[in-house]
């Protein structure tokens, strides 16, 4: 629930401000039209990527790491096959460019999340997931459940600035040239 409200407001954060963070990176022109197609498609996953990533570190605090392994060899496997089927157009699929690498890694992702949700049911008394039965039980624990998965939250908005700083100063540098 908590990844499922961050990843919203992340999404809605995106939707708001996105010309303002394309201008920030120095986008401008052409790179800024295929940026804004690109972050237009993928700013979707979000809303499943925090939930995702909050079950990962569930797995790793039960020592299942190989389904860690898995979903990230699924991920990668379906956007390279996407990537070439929806940028160029192979096999009869549509040629969408920068809009089909969007598409193809907001699929992928799903195609991840969709894994790890699947086994995470499957191995939920395993794992020590809880379900509060009331509300009430909710928002008794939600404190003890902001306090284990606050981390994560900042360690994943730390991983995507540098990113995001990466981003900018490869464009910067593509535009000295």
């Amino acid at each position: 629930l908590l990844g499922l409200l961050i990843g919203l407001c992340v999404l809605i954060a995106i939707h708001l401000f996105a010309d303002s963070l394309l201008s920030f990176l120095g986008a401008d022109g052409p790179l800024y039209e295929q940026a804004a197609i690109y972050l237009g498609i993928v700013k979707y996953m979000f809303i499943y990527s925090m939930m995702g990533s909050m079950l990962r570190n569930i797995f790793n605090a039960n020592s299942y790491t190989r389904p860690i392994f898995y979903v990230t060899l699924i991920v990668n496997v379906v956007n390279i096959v996407l990537d070439y089927l929806l940028i160029y157009g192979n096999f009869g699929f549509p040629r969408m460019g920068v809009a089909g690498a969007a598409l193809a890694t907001l699929i992928s992702s799903f195609a991840g999340f969709l894994f790890i949700l699947i086994f995470a049911l499957s191995k939920r008394k395993r794992l020590n997931l809880i379900y509060p039965a009331s509300l009430p039980r909710l928002i008794a624990a939600f404190p003890g459940i902001c306090r284990l998965g606050l981390p994560t939250v900042i360690e994943w908005g730390i991983w995507i600035s540098s990113m995001f700083f990466v981003n900018k100063f490869i464009i910067e540098y593509g535009s000295l040239q």
